[in-house]
């Protein structure tokens, strides 16, 4: 099976399950859970892997945003203990949400393939005071250096080739790439062709730092263990000891 750009999140393929496959949902949340404030019950605001959320809602309330109204009817199905699911763009949703915690993880930023997308996320969290804002991103400089990224092994391999790769920011180091997937779950193959946006961990904690006067930005190893990707954890500057 064959999946192109347009279809990725149309329902030809089932992402829930290749998620439960392929990525250690538990402690995703966990690590999540962990860069939370203590002692902080504060609803998160999320975006990511559904599994995720629902993981997450059994500490906090939670409300899921997903602009895929497949994966929105599939999230409602799948994942019931999750508080609220909406449908929308996380950055729009931003303006108006007053979440003190904001969630955009599991590389939902590899979507956002134009510079003024960071812009409207920068926008968007300074528009109400925020606690803690969590936000990973696929590592640029990592992804320029393979070819090939490979996970798993025989009847549960996955692996995506690196087809072209070129610069849109250099204040951001931000990147886009396209690639070429390939999932096998037991006898099926998935192969799908995608865009992704990347950054430069330096330059997009730079950019923030001066966008974001009275908050801390820090960089932090991947939620995701061996993945080319960063965790950007950006705090109220006075809860930096909490």
């Amino acid at each position: 099976m064959t999946t192109t750009n347009d279809e990725l999140y149309g329902g030809a393929i089932d992402w829930n399950l290749i998620y439960r496959t392929y990525y250690p949902l538990d402690d995703i949340a966990s690590a999540v859970m962990r860069r939370l404030p203590s002692g902080d019950h504060a609803p998160i605001l999320f975006s990511g892997f559904a599994e995720v959320a629902e993981l997450l809602s059994s500490h906090r309330s939670v409300q899921l945003v997903e602009y895929s109204r497949y994966m929105i009817d599939r999230a409602r199905l799948e994942c019931p203990a999750i508080g609220s699911v909406v449908h929308g763009d996380i950055l729009e949703h931003l303006v108006s949400s007053e979440a003190k915690v904001v969630c955009i993880v599991c590389r939902i930023s590899a979507n956002w393939h134009s510079p003024a997308c960071l812009d409207r996320l920068l926008d968007g969290l300074i528009r109400h005071p925020r606690e803690r804002v969590l936000i990973d991103f696929f590592d640029s400089a990592a992804i320029e250096k393979r070819a090939r990224v490979e996970t798993g092994a025989g009847a549960q391999a996955a692996s995506w080739s690196i087809k072209q790769h070129h610069c849109l920011d250099s204040t951001l180091g931000m990147h886009l790439t396209r690639w070429r997937g390939r999932y096998q779950i037991n006898q099926s193959a998935l192969n799908y062709s995608a865009d992704i946006a990347s950054f430069g961990k330096r330059k997009i904690a730079a950019y923030m730092k001066q966008r974001l006067a009275d908050y801390d930005v820090g960089v932090e190893d991947s939620l995701v263990p061996s993945d080319p990707s960063f965790l950007v954890v950006i705090s109220a500057a006075h809860s930096r000891c909490l």
